[in-house]
């Protein structure tokens, strides 16, 4: 959620439960301390019920602790780099939680008076009212201000949100909850209120079972549950290579609802409770200084915030740290703010990024800093004037109000989700931006201009008609997204009609070569991130192929012609290459085209014995030579897992990356030995400046300017070396996109209508690959003859 990202580890969930609820709040202090149940004998054995006599007051102090939580959790999502471990606050809220859910229902089922109903009355009174407020103000930010792909994945979040399952929803993503794909979504923060949630529908029932029995076989279920809790977020860690499981499944808060098991131990507790509160302290600040987002979290390090909390709470009110901490007034009105502060902060983090992704450039008002204490207005405004009046008030009709009104925002994540290219507003302006464009440019190839605009965009057609015979089509790629549908240049099958290239016959395609013929907008840049959809034309493998079935990625182009074939193996780099195929093949036609198949498994090369082979990966991604440059090699060279990138913890040295290459280059090797033709991608520009995030300032263009292919390829020494003698070693054709790329020494970040050449960083828009990657045109060449 914060600029993250990670091994994963929780984000933050905010206790949902107000201490005042349990009983009203008795008149001053000293007569709270005075109500504080202390259990004798009698209470500490017996039957559960005796046990589980009421023991809850009001105490200022958990309000306390709940600042505790909340703050480095707020201070984690603004500042990630510097506050690394803030996460763990999501613990000490789990354990508030507990304690005090489960005070009311032990309570109440000790005094005969708890109904189901009662319950989640009082569940929807405290949630549902600010989290309205949250919801549909995020809901509007999302019709302003993002166009029709990501406002999609919001209504998705903000759909299961409403049903208390975003955690179930996001665990369905392929990322997890620190990549930074996933935190650019608003709601994002809404699974641990899911988390929560569905723990709390289990919970009572389970809570009556455990006060239907005597206090041993109360005490063995509650401990065989935590122990069952615990043992299975130890096995999600890691599970298919990912920490979200044990992050994002209910599995955490059995570990902290033991409330019953606190009240009967806080006598002995109390006995030593300023040694404890010491300890507790102390589990704290190692949890604090130990952990990050690359810690293997949740699992035991859980238990450093877990057992401080329930020690913190467990020893009572009244020592020093409680009365003159967690009491203070200020402290106690942050810790009551909580759930609102929690709901309120992401959004607006979120939003200001995304006005404004550059943080270089981003001015003082969106700064993370100032959205905190947005965010702290927000949640004082709408706890004295929504959540505390809500809450307090027993009529049914303000419940069933509420029940109306969050189905009705289920309702309007549902259609948002179903057709958001005709709710969000930026969508809408950046279509009827593009069709007045491309409206211009066809009016601008005609041979009459009926004004001087006009003969100015004639002329300057016939400039680039030295080296084009076409217009580059401007496609809206977030509208293919959200349509379904495909624009006028992809290639819905393989005998669709598709523009023509660019360029004229034996000329080179070539982004940086030639007249601005339109200048940047910010719609246009805004629109490069979700101008990806290279599966457009491509089918999923045959199961008759050799090897297909045990492939999830594989994909052909143009089935039915294996005597000519061309394998494609990489990474997501390797997909950004498929529309340029797509393109050719509409082009030539079916029979002037191979097949190609995408992603097999690597025996289904040696086993087809194709005509050509490209290999196309992120070499950023897997090589880094961040170790002792003089170290020995890894017996097993480490290597970054996808998604990782700078977050990987894999250092790899120079010698564990030439241990790499060499296997690599035996590989290709073998494979040119066999009579096919390999062709290998090296790296090309690429970074920062590609990225459209860092073209926008607000809602204007930012600094667009282009990059020296002679610096990148200095900056990326010796590594770039190594990955090129590797190829030329192994006798491969070496591809170098920055041949379409760059003119000379000059790589220009926008294509010549405006458009960012990247979606980000480091990935093609399908639209530049399909027009302009004509590098790879030789590749298909060979595959034919």
């Amino acid at each position: 959620m914060a600029p993250q990202p990670d091994t994963e580890a929780y984000a933050t969930d905010v206790p949902i439960d107000d201490p005042s609820i349990l009983e009203p709040a008795p008149e001053t202090p000293g007569e709270a301390h005075d109500m504080l149940h202390k259990p004798d004998a009698t209470s500490l054995a017996g039957n559960t019920t005796e046990a589980f006599a009421p023991t809850h007051v009001y105490r200022a102090d958990i309000d306390g602790l709940r600042t505790v939580a909340i703050v480095p959790v707020l201070l984690f999502h603004a500042y990630p780099e510097t506050f690394t471990s803030g996460f763990i606050g999501v613990d000490v809220f789990f354990v508030i939680s507990g304690f005090l859910i489960s005070g009311i229902l032990f309570k109440e089922m000790t005094q005969g008076s708890f109904s189901y109903a009662s319950f989640y009355s009082r569940r929807i009174r405290r949630i549902f009212p600010t989290l309205l407020a949250m919801l549909s103000t995020t809901w509007w930010l999302g019709v302003l201000y993002l166009l029709a792909a990501p406002l999609k994945r919001l209504a998705a979040t903000m759909l299961a949100g409403s049903l208390f399952s975003a955690n179930l929803q996001v665990l369905s993503l392929d990322q997890g909850y620190f990549d930074d794909s996933v935190q650019t979504n608003p709601l994002l923060h809404l699974w641990s209120l899911g988390v929560e949630e569905q723990f709390y529908i289990v919970w009572p029932f389970v809570a009556k079972i455990v006060a239907s029995l005597d206090v041993r076989r109360a005490l063995a279920l509650q401990v065989g549950l935590a122990a069952l809790s615990f043992v299975l977020n130890l096995l999600f860690l890691g599970f298919h290579g990912s920490h979200k499981y044990a992050f994002y499944l209910p599995l955490a808060p059995p570990t902290t609802s033991f409330d019953p098991l606190m009240t009967r131990a806080s006598y002995m507790l109390r006995t030593y409770a300023r040694s404890l509160t010491g300890v507790a302290m102390l589990l704290l600040t190692v949890a604090f200084l130990a952990l990050d987002e690359a810690s293997a979290f949740p699992g035991a390090w859980a238990l450093l915030p877990t057992i401080a909390a329930a020690l913190l709470i467990g020893v009572g009110p009244t020592t020093p740290l409680h009365t003159q901490l967690l009491s203070a007034p200020s402290m106690v009105l942050v810790g009551k703010l909580s759930y609102a502060l929690y709901l309120w902060h992401w959004p607006l983090l979120v939003f200001a990024k995304a006005r404004y992704p550059n943080a270089d450039t981003r001015p003082l008002y969106m700064a993370p800093g100032v959205m905190l204490l947005v965010s702290v207005l927000l949640a004082w405004v709408s706890y004295a004037s929504i959540e505390a009046p809500l809450r307090s008030r027993r009529s049914k009709k303000v419940v069933v109000g509420l029940m109306l009104a969050m189905l009705a925002m289920t309702l309007l994540a549902a259609c948002t989700y179903a057709m958001p290219a005709q709710v969000s507003l930026t969508q809408m302006e950046l279509d009827a931006a593009l069709q007045d464009e491309n409206a211009v440019k066809m009016t601008s190839k005609g041979d009459v201009a009926s004004s001087g605009e006009g003969v100015n965009a004639s002329l300057a057609w016939t400039q680039v008609e030295t080296a084009a015979t076409t217009a580059p089509p401007v496609v809206a790629a977030s509208t293919t997204v959200a349509h379904g549908t495909v624009a006028e240049t992809s290639v819905p099958g393989n005998n669709s009609v598709v523009t023509k290239s660019l360029l004229k016959k034996n000329s080179t395609l070539n982004s940086s070569r030639g007249p601005r013929l339109s200048p940047p907008t910010y719609l246009k840049i805004l629109a490069a991130h979700d101008d990806w959809h290279p599966d457009v034309g491509y089918a999923p493998m045959p199961t008759s192929y050799p090897l297909a079935r045990t492939s999830l990625t594989a994909t052909v182009l143009n089935d039915g012609h294996l005597e000519n074939t061309l394998v494609v193996l990489g990474d997501s780099h390797a997909d950004m290459c498929k529309p340029r195929f797509a393109q050719l093949l509409a082009e030539r036609g079916p029979s002037q085209f191979p097949t190609v198949l995408y992603k097999s498994w690597n025996g289904i090369v040696k086993q087809l014995k194709p005509k050509a082979l490209l290999h196309v990966a992120h070499w950023y991604q897997f090589l880094q030579m961040r170790g002792d440059d003089h170290a020995p090699a890894h017996a097993t060279p480490p290597c970054c897992p996808a998604y990782k990138l700078d977050k990987c913890d894999a250092i790899q040295n120079q010698a564990d990356v030439r241990g790499i290459l060499r296997a690599f280059q035996d590989d290709m090797a073998a494979i040119t030995r066999l009579g096919i033709r390999v062709f290998v991608a090296t790296m090309s520009p690429e970074g920062a400046a590609f990225d459209f995030n860092h073209m926008l300032r607000g809602s204007s263009v930012g600094a667009v300017g282009p990059v020296s292919r002679s610096a990148f390829r200095a900056s990326q020494q010796p590594l770039l070396g190594m990955i090129e003698d590797a190829i030329v070693a192994a006798n491969a054709t070496l591809i170098d996109f920055s041949e379409n790329q760059c003119d000379g020494d000059v790589c220009e970040v926008l294509d010549p209508y405006g458009h960012p050449i990247m979606k980000d960083w480091h990935h093609f828009r399908s639209a530049y690959a399909r027009q302009y990657l004509g590098v790879l045109d030789q590749v298909v060449d060979a595959a034919m003859t």
